[in-house]
């Protein structure tokens, strides 16, 4: 019979215990939200609420606080409406293959602009609301739980009567007129707050390349052509190397470089990467013609008839 040191017993032990304590299958899901891709045109409100360092925010939860299901990313969609803008996610919850009940679904949706309050549905349409405050992570939020009306079923003697399924939502101001409304289905009360208390919504600071490349497009507008320069490198040092560069960036700084009399730099620009606009042409022609490159400059400037 080995006998063991009392290293070893205590690696051991520590070794079981931490198996024990940890949790199985427990995951984080993290959405993303960068940008809202309506808000430049309808919704002034993002810009003043984000500031000009924050890029936007993550919503995160995880799959611990209930041990009964596993959530997966189903589907994503966009969508504005009423002057409001959104960006909508929306997960199953994928309850164990030895189940055979209905799938729950969770929506996460964050709103932008003057919303009106959420409200569940009309009171004969549930039963069983139970409402409270809790602080999810860094986001103080009200929350409803209740059973909601699903259609109409019929018993053995044929009588009708209404089918319900458990839901719950979650409404919270993340910032300014930034809201967040995460809706459950096919959850129980118990469920759905545990949920609800799993969720961080964290800021993240930085610029992305769209930002960049609007910032580029304004520099150019107002002839602030070295500015657009480095606004349109801050994209391309931020695109995926497998990944080919747009053409709107690829023209556009090959015009700037043009405006600003740097010939040279300009025709290697093109020459790596042909543009397609005709204003690029233009620019690529004119900047081969100033080094008397007449035959290309002429095949350049047909290219700006097509």
């Amino acid at each position: 019979m080995v006998k063991l040191g009392a290293k070893w017993k205590f690696f051991i032990v520590t070794f079981v215990l931490a198996i024990l304590i940890l949790p199985v299958g427990a995951k984080e899901y993290c959405v993303t939200f960068d940008s809202f891709s309506t808000a430049e045109a309808d919704c002034p409100y993002w810009d003043k609420a984000q500031g000009d360092e924050i890029l936007g925010y993550e919503i995160c939860f995880n799959s611990s606080g209930t041990g009964t299901w596993i959530p997966g990313l189903s589907s994503h969609g966009t969508g504005e409406g009423m002057g409001n803008c959104n960006e909508e996610f929306n997960f199953v919850c994928i309850p164990p293959s030895e189940t055979t009940e209905s799938l729950p679904a969770l929506q996460i949706e964050v709103q932008v602009g003057d919303q009106k309050a959420k409200h569940i549905p009309p009171t004969q349409n549930v039963r069983n609301v139970t409402a409270g405050q809790l602080n999810a992570q860094n986001l103080n939020a009200s929350y409803s739980t209740y059973d909601e009306r699903a259609g109409t079923t019929t018993d053995a003697r044929g009588n009708k009567y209404y089918k319900y399924v458990e839901a719950g939502m979650l409404y919270g101001t993340v910032k300014g007129p930034i809201s967040l409304t995460v809706t459950t289905r096919w959850l129980s009360s118990e469920e759905s707050i545990a949920i609800f208390k799993s969720i961080q919504v964290n800021e993240i600071h930085g610029y992305s390349q769209k930002y960049w490349l609007n910032a580029g497009n304004q520099f150019l507008s107002n002839s602030s052509y070295i500015d657009a320069i480095a606004a349109y490198d801050e994209v391309e040092n931020m695109q995926v190397k497998t990944v080919p560069l747009s053409h709107e960036v690829i023209d556009k700084k090959g015009i700037a470089l043009y405006m600003l009399g740097r010939y040279n730099e300009t025709i290697d620009w093109y020459s790596s990467a042909r543009p397609k606009s005709s204003e690029a042409w233009y620019s690529y022609g004119m900047a081969l013609k100033a080094m008397h490159l007449e035959s290309q400059a002429e095949y350049a400037f047909d290219q700006t008839k097509k």
